[in-house]
C-alpha cells in the first residue's frame, strides 16, 4: 500500500472506495552514540507500514526532515524551520485533497514535528473544511504510554528514548551492541515549556541524549512496543474510516 509504488490507475480505483492516507512524518537529527540519524524516521515508517499492510489503507514516503533546530550543534542533523515544515504538510494536503482523499492522518516519530504541523494542517483545513486531519505521535497512541512504562520503567527518557532504540535494535540487531557498551543515565529533560537552542542543547546534554537510561534497551522490548504501537494505530485507523464525521 506504499503511494510511490502504485500507479495512478490504482490510486484512482483505491479512491472509489476509500479516502485515507496516511503520512510518516521523521527527522534526521543527532541519536547519540546509540541510535542512528534516522531514527525518527525508521520508527515512524516502520510503524505506519505495519499498520497499512493490515488495514490496507495507503501510505506515502516517509517525511525525513523535521524540525530539529536544536540538535543542529551534533554532525548530520538536518533541519527545516518551523515554516517551511508548515508550508510543505499544507502543499502535500493540499496536492491529495484535489485528486480526492480526505482523511490524513499523519504519525510523527518527532517531538518537534507537533507546532509546524499542526499549524499546517490548520491551514489545510481553514481552506477546505471538509477535510479531516489527525496527527499522533506514536507515543501517544491508547495503551503505548502504559506499554512502555511497563517495559522501561522511568528509563525511557525525552530524546533519544528506550522506546525508539529498543525498535531500532529490534530491526537491526547490529546496532544493539553499543546500549551495552555505554551504560549510563543521561541527564533528564528540561523543565517543560523551555526552549533550547542548539548551543544550550549540547551544553546540558552533551552525548545529545535525554533521560535514557541504556540498560533499558533491549531488542526484545523493542518487539514489544512496536507490536502494541502497531495495534493501537490499526484500532485508530480503523474506528477513525468508520467515523462519519
Amino acid at each position: 500500500m506504499r503511494l510511490a509504488e502504485m500507479t495512478t490507475d490504482q490510486v484512482v480505483q483505491y479512491l472509489v472506495k476509500r479516502s485515507i492516507v496516511a503520512i510518516p512524518l521523521g527527522s534526521t537529527e543527532q541519536h547519540g552514540s546509540l541510535g542512528p540519524l534516522g531514527c525518527d524516521s525508521i520508527v515512524a515508517t516502520e510503524v505506519v507500514e505495519r499498520a497499512c499492510n493490515r488495514t490496507g489503507i495507503v501510505m506515502t514516503p516517509a517525511m525525513p526532515f523535521g524540525l530539529s533546530q536544536n540538535h543542529t550543534s551534533f554532525g548530520g542533523t538536518v533541519s527545516l524551520r518551523a515554516s517551511t515544515l508548515a508550508s510543505v504538510v499544507f502543499d502535500i494536503v493540499g496536492s491529495l485533497s484535489g485528486q480526492g482523499f480526505r482523511k490524513f492522518l499523519f504519525v510523527s516519530g518527532h517531538g518537534g514535528n507537533r507546532g509546524p504541523v499542526l499549524c499546517g494542517l490548520a491551514d489545510a483545513v481553514a481552506c477546505n473544511p471538509d477535510l479531516r486531519c489527525r496527527y499522533v505521535p506514536y507515543w501517544e497512541l491508547p495503551g503505548v504510554p502504559e506499554a512502555q512504562k511497563e517495559l522501561f520503567g522511568e528509563g525511557n527518557g525525552a530524546h533519544g528514548t528506550a522506546t525508539e532504540l529498543s525498535i531500532v535494535y529490534h530491526l537491526y540487531p547490529d546496532l544493539a551492541g553499543e546500549s551495552k557498551r555505554k551504560i549510563k543515565k543521561h541527564p533528564p529533560e528540561a523543565p517543560a515549556g523551555c526552549v533550547l537552542g542548539p548551543e544550550e542543547w549540547a551544553r546540558r546534554y552533551p552525548e545529545g541524549l535525554v533521560g535514557v537510561d541504556p540498560s533499558v534497551i533491549s531488542d526484545r522490548a523493542g518487539r514489544d512496543i512496536l507490536k502494541a504501537i502497531v495495534d493501537s494505530l490499526c484500532k485508530l485507523i480503523s474506528e477513525w474510516e468508520k467515523d462519519a464525521s
